[in-house]
């Protein structure tokens, strides 16, 4: 009877898993940079040659190793599903950065609950990830999280918590998130929700509204050195609203543009009014074979006022473009950006006045040429690279040649 009872439960743990779907797969990732160097004495071989003080870039380029095992599981009735990635102790980025399950009891709700490095909802097209869409930036390709990524669209949503999404009606989603996090009180885990609501517009595209929130302005927190103000322990934390608009009714091309308006406030007699980001992503097919991608971003009209003195932000400017082609044996991608930064403002205590300080302004650049190669799951990316920090004084030029092997399976 025993036996029976066995044999019947197996049956049923079969049957049930031919419904299901559980998917298993991974990849591994190598590079090194063959040679490096830079304007200085700092040639070197076999070694990363990014430099963070540049603000460029990704801190793994060029010199890195990375896998990962990736699991996903959804029951049979599609109710309940979950993924988790783990990566071995051996690379750069070990440990488990994606892990989250769900539960949808009906076809307009779904709750999430756990963690995605990833980000989820985010509405970065063209401008994230899909830069490059290649994973190249992992290894020879340049700026794939610099100031055009980030100045001014919202990225997803990658921490520890809960995910409350709603889809009331076609085209709708409304995605609700809180950052449980159980060393903080309540009052701060329930400051940091975000919020955000995309409608897709039927062969037109779609928009977005995203608000993150914070704790707000308390007490005294940033200090300034220019006008003699020490940093406290209040809380600087403002909330920020990201609207964007993706076009995709052209053919061939896709049009990604957006806002940032953060938050001002005020503590004390301080105020403080922090820049607004604004800029656009494109991406134009030309033909099969030849393409290109532009994005663009701005940062202006940020202040910082006290005792009846105004120290404005200087202004930002960042604009990447990226040719790209299809040569049958090989993709090429022709990388190149450029960032400025105006004169930092500073108030000058012996004479009471607001001067432009000397030599503040930067103009980093970068020209980066690559190709990648993919046969049967496997992509091998070489690349040469040729940077500036663009400091107005010393300026770091650097320069250097990243190869890289990838293979998923």
């Amino acid at each position: 009877m025993k036996k029976l009872i066995a044999i019947s439960l197996v049956l049923t743990l079969v049957a049930g898993a031919a419904f299901a779907e559980l998917t298993i797969g991974g990849q591994a990732g190598l590079g090194v940079t063959v040679i490096s160097g830079d304007n200085g004495d700092n040639s070197v071989l076999g070694v990363n040659s990014f430099k963070p003080e540049t603000g460029n870039g990704n801190g793994n380029w060029g010199q890195g190793h990375g896998g990962r095992i990736d699991a996903s599981y959804t029951n049979d009735e599609g109710t309940f599903g979950a993924f988790v990635r783990v990566k071995p102790p051996a690379t750069y980025a070990s440990g488990t950065d994606r892990v989250f399950a769900w539960w949808q009891p009906l076809s307009l709700l779904k709750l999430t609950l756990g963690v995605d490095g990833n980000g989820q909802f985010g509405i970065n097209y063209i401008v994230g990830w899909g830069w490059h869409a290649n994973d190249a930036e992992d290894f020879v390709a340049w700026h794939g999280y610099g100031f055009t990524r980030n100045a001014w669209s919202y990225g997803g949503w990658d921490t520890f918590g809960a995910v409350l999404t709603l889809t009331p009606i076609e085209g709708l989603a409304i995605n609700v998130a809180v950052p449980y996090d159980k060393t903080k009180e309540a009052a701060e885990v329930y400051n940091h929700m975000v919020g955000q609501l995309t409608y897709d517009i039927a062969d037109i595209g779609q928009i977005g509204i995203t608000y993150t929130s914070g704790a707000g302005y308390r007490d005294w927190g940033p200090g300034n050195d220019d006008m003699g103000i020490p940093p406290g322990d209040g809380t600087y934390d403002p909330g920020a609203v990201h609207g964007q608009f993706y076009l995709t009714a052209v053919e061939s091309l896709q049009l990604n543009i957006g806002l940032k308006y953060t938050l001002s406030g005020k503590i004390g007699d301080v105020t403080i009014t922090p820049a607004i980001g604004a800029g656009f992503g494109l991406n134009y097919n030309i033909s099969d074979t030849i393409g290109v991608k532009a994005r663009l971003a701005a940062s202006f009209a940020g202040s910082f006022k006290a005792n009846d003195t105004t120290l404005n932000d200087p202004l930002k400017l960042g604009f990447d473009l990226m040719p790209y082609f299809d040569l049958g044996i090989l993709k090429l991608f022709l990388n190149l950006g450029i960032e400025y930064t105006d004169k930092k403002e500073t108030y000058n205590m012996g004479n009471g006045e607001v001067e432009k300080e000397d030599d503040s302004q930067l103009f980093k650049w970068y020209v980066n040429p690559y190709i990648t190669k993919s046969a049967g799951g496997g992509t091998f990316y070489a690349g040469f690279q040729l940077y500036s920090d663009g400091k107005a004084k010393d300026a770091v030029i650097g320069w250097g040649i990243p190869i890289g092997i990838q293979i998923g399976f």
